[in-house]
């Protein structure tokens, strides 16, 4: 398959799509902002909390497509270090991945409906499993050479939804509104770190990966020896 050929088609199908979901998830808002007559409430605040994060994340996962197709696929100099790989395979995921988005942005002006007994709103669902989703990635990736690309992201996604989980779960006397707002706080703030790597051409994520996770030194290597 000629990536060089194909990526600009792929590209262009994948951003699309992105534009048909930031357009669904502004329309959930924007029109209850514009009306003269509504009642600016813990609705509308909780609203225009999930359109901001909603961006954030689609823009995050959006730029990283970007960098990552161009670092696996497209660049040489980068490219030819991951021999076994999928491009069809990483375009038809990715594809799916920002569906999901679409599906995310409906989800947005309902926000009077939460499942009992655990009060989860449908946007929180839908967003967990967009930030899990990774995991299907690195799964259907896992015979190649690619889950080393992929794995930054991921662990940093998986760590992301524990962190909302305790929030959400952990009981402490305050409601599920307050507890969500709180996890679009913590999962917004963690987008806007990796969209300022992203654009400074700096890998945040893989830095601090590699920071938690030194490479252990070679057996033979002296106790003393900081080389």
């Amino acid at each position: 398959m000629n990536q060089n050929a194909l990526h600009p088609q792929a590209a262009w199908l994948n951003g699309i799509v992105v534009a048909l979901a930031i357009r669904e998830g502004l329309t959930q808002v924007i029109p209850h902002l514009t009306t003269a007559a509504h009642d600016f409430n813990w609705a509308t605040e909780l609203q225009i909390a999930r359109v901001f994060l909603f961006l954030i994340t689609i823009i995050r996962f959006y730029l990283g497509s970007i960098l990552y197709f161009d670092a696996v696929h497209v660049r040489e100099e980068t490219a030819k270090e991951y021999v076994r790989k999928s491009y069809g395979l990483d375009f038809l995921v990715g594809l799916l991945h920002f569906i999901m988005f679409f599906a995310w942005a409906t989800t947005i002006s309902d926000v009077g409906h939460r499942e009992l007994p655990s009060t989860l709103s449908h946007f929180e669902t839908v967003g967990a499993a967009i930030l899990l989703f990774d995991l299907v990635w690195l799964a259907v990736n896992a015979r190649y050479d690619t889950p080393r690309a992929i794995l930054p992201w991921t662990i940093i996604n998986v760590v992301t939804v524990l962190i909302c989980v305790a929030i959400i779960f952990v009981p402490y006397g305050v409601d599920a509104v307050f507890r969500e707002q709180l996890s679009i706080a913590v999962v917004g703030t963690i987008g806007l770190i990796d969209i300022s790597g992203t654009l400074k051409e700096t890998n945040l994520i893989a830095e601090w990966i590699a920071f938690a996770f030194p490479p252990k030194k070679a057996a033979g290597t002296a106790a003393g020896d900081s080389r």
